[in-house]
């Protein structure tokens, strides 16, 4: 045993490499709902609709689809590479065991970067624990998260480098990952940019501040050509899949457009989010002013601006508290350099505060395993009961079903194939489809193609309105109602 723990301490990027995959495979396999085989189904829920619908997604395109014309949502083609990658290695096993890996990539890196800070280790323990935990407590791990952090982590982590050592290297790979990172966010969700784009502003300052115009312009060409080049092969795809126009349409005009619509929104989860928003603001200026003075030379600017500029954009596309979760690594980072600062001699509140957040972790653990996915695989497998024992897998595997707006884990758990494409997305991003309107849906049912339409109560009203007038149009029932039970599914009358 003695033998084994030297060998550790003596590898300590060995240590920290077990570590974060340890940490990866455990929040993931807590979180992720949509590949986690802790769980039966693909839980039939909205809160976790999201990753279940990046997933059907890729597995769609894995099988030949051709995203943006035969199935849509406004995220971009690196999302749905991600979840296509994942069912080429073995379905939803494979998914998790991708998920798994970036997260533990992103662990490493944190950690990378709280060791570059030089923040305590009781701290750096305690701070990826409480990460892993909020991870547990996101109810979803939408895979695009996971996709993303590792490369904004690596991001931050050459940032800490070129801070803490004074380096202009560090600074010049921490710019060029900006860019990859910008790069991956535009090709997934073009708003979470945000983040490069805030450290770019702050090295900007810092750049103008020192006088180092000629290092900023160096640093700005190498930025701006990673991001190029990380855009060429989605790009390349959609040339050759004749989906480009389509393709840019949804990832930057419809995914500000849905941002938009949604910040203008004051509903409960909005008022949420950006009161949570602006408390850890408060938070955040207060620990960067106490600690200004211990700060390394141009720290105290590359937090505040950086910080700035991410919380204004936070506040501006504020809709639900987990789209701060692109900042994740960003806030543990920042608040545990501030604590260590603080507390650096402090041993008995260090140990203190290790346990606390062992506690927190295994609290995520009980509740969202336990309460949470309880509560749901109920009413999920009376949904899968239903949809097998009155469709048939034939008809369901050969395109004759409409999910009207439901969750696309019913498509998952009942081997569905859409036959129209944009009802396999969540039923608040089909209207930013140029495919989607009610004339087009109206001539899909007229045709005869659809056999069974399916329902529940979450189905838009207006379309469920318009759709089941139609149904019986001048006394003629086109679709006839078989399943009225939680959800609805009805039958074309004609087969």
């Amino acid at each position: 045993m003695k033998k084994l723990r030297n060998y550790f301490l003596n590898h300590q990027y060995l240590t920290l490499i077990i570590m974060s995959l340890v940490m990866g495979l455990l929040t993931i396999f807590i979180a992720s709902s949509a590949s986690s085989f802790l769980y039966n189904h693909f839980p039939v829920v909205r809160y976790v609709n999201d990753s279940n619908t990046f997933y059907y997604i890729g597995r769609q395109i894995a099988s030949g689809k051709t995203p943006y014309l035969e199935i849509f949502d406004h995220k971009g083609l690196y999302l749905f590479y991600y979840a296509a990658l994942g069912n080429l290695l073995g379905g939803k096993i494979g998914f998790f065991f991708l998920q798994s890996l970036t997260m533990g990539a992103t662990f490493f890196l944190t950690i990378l970067s709280m060791r570059e800070f030089k923040i305590h280790k009781f701290i750096i323990f305690s701070s990826t624990l409480l990460l892993g935990a909020c991870y547990c407590f996101s109810m979803q791990s939408p895979g695009d998260f996971e996709l993303q952090l590792p490369f904004i982590t690596l991001m931050i982590y050459f940032y800490a480098k070129g801070l803490m050592r004074e380096d202009d290297k560090s600074f010049l790979l921490g710019n060029i990952f900006a860019g990859v990172s910008a790069g991956v966010a535009i090709n997934v969700r073009a708003s979470d940019a945000m983040v490069p784009f805030a450290f770019v502003i702050a090295f900007l300052v810092i750049s103008i501040k020192n006088k180092k115009i000629k290092r900023l312009f160096i640093n700005a060409a190498l930025c701006l050509a990673s991001l190029i080049l990380i855009c060429i092969p989605p790009l390349i795809h959609s040339i050759a899949g004749g989906f480009t126009i389509e393709m840019y349409q949804s990832i930057i005009l419809d995914n500000f457009r849905y941002v938009g619509s949604s910040s203008d929104r004051y509903d409960s989860s909005s008022l949420l989010s950006r009161l949570a928003i602006v408390g850890i603001m408060i938070v955040y200026f207060l620990f960067a002013i106490i600690n200004r003075k211990k700060m390394v030379k141009d720290e105290f600017l590359i937090f505040t601006v950086s910080g700035g500029v991410l919380f204004v954009l936070q506040l501006i596309i504020a809709f639900y508290i987990h789209y701060l979760f692109i900042m994740f690594t960003f806030l543990f980072i920042f608040i545990s350099r501030s604590f260590s600062l603080f507390f650096i001699e402090e041993k008995k509140w260090c140990i203190s505060f290790k346990i606390v957040s062992l506690l927190v972790m295994l609290g995520s653990m009980v509740f969202f395993p336990t309460w949470y996915y309880s509560s749901i695989e109920k009413f999920t497998n009376k949904v899968i009961a239903l949809i097998e024992e009155n469709i048939s897998l034939e008809e369901r595997q050969s395109g004759h079903v409409l999910c009207l707006q439901t969750s696309s884990a019913i498509y998952l758990n009942s081997n569905i194939n859409n036959g129209y494409p944009d009802f396999c997305c969540q039923y608040n991003h089909v209207n930013l489809s140029k495919y989607y309107t009610h004339e087009k849906l109206l001539d899909y049912l007229k045709s005869g193609e659809c056999h069974y339409v399916i329902s529940w109560e979450n189905s838009d009203k207006d379309d469920r309105d318009i759709i089941m007038s139609w149904f019986n149009k001048k006394g003629q029932t086109y679709f006839t109602k078989i399943v009225n039970d939680g959800i609805d599914i009805y039958r074309y009358t004609f087969l």
